[in-house]
């Protein structure tokens, strides 16, 4: 599910806001959760899921044909 799906969802789910409504509440719950990522902080929204950035170093990769590191 992508953003205008969740909007489409929520407007279907509900006859007491419109779609400009609905896409406020959206966009700003997006951007405090990105805003708590941006700032290093872990979000949990109980009974939804959590979020939080994780460091992975980059993968090496071989050269099958050459056996070189590329």
């Amino acid at each position: 599910m992508n953003k205008p799906d969740l909007i489409e969802y929520m407007l279907a789910s509900t006859a007491h806001y419109n779609h400009k409504d609905i896409t406020q509440a959206v966009n700003a719950i997006l951007s405090a959760i990105e805003e708590s990522l941006a700032s290093g902080e872990r979000t949990e929204i109980r009974g939804f899921g959590s979020f939080d950035l994780r460091y992975h170093p980059p993968h090496v990769g071989r050269n099958p044909k050459t056996g070189g590191v590329d």
